[in-house]
C-alpha cells in the first residue's frame, strides 16, 4: 500500500474528519449488517471479535476528531501511526 495518498484541495483538516466520519458510517453499517444478519441466532465468537475491534476503531477515529477540533496535530499524527499498526 506504499505510494498511495489523497490528493486534498482546500482545508486539509477538514478534509480529514470528514474522512474519519465517513469511515465511522462504514463501521457501523458493518456491524448492524452483521449483526442482523444474525437475527436471534447466536453470534459466533470470531464475529463477537471482530465487532469489538471495528468498536475500538471508531472510537479511535472519535479521539482523532476532538483531537483535530482541538488543533493537537501531532496528538493526531501520533494516533494515526497508530492506526497504521492494526
Amino acid at each position: 500500500m506504499d505510494g498511495i495518498g489523497i490528493k486534498v484541495d482546500g482545508d486539509k483538516k477538514q478534509s480529514f474528519t470528514s474522512l474519519l466520519r465517513e469511515l465511522q458510517v462504514i463501521i457501523n453499517d458493518t456491524i448492524s449488517m452483521v449483526i442482523s444478519h444474525y437475527g436471534k441466532d447466536q453470534i459466533e465468537v470470531s464475529n463477537w471479535v471482530a465487532i469489538v475491534i471495528l468498536k475500538r476503531i471508531i472510537e479511535s477515529t472519535k479521539a482523532g476528531e476532538i483531537l483535530i477540533s482541538h488543533e493537537f496535530d501531532r496528538d493526531v499524527s501520533i494516533l494515526q501511526i497508530k492506526w497504521n499498526l492494526l
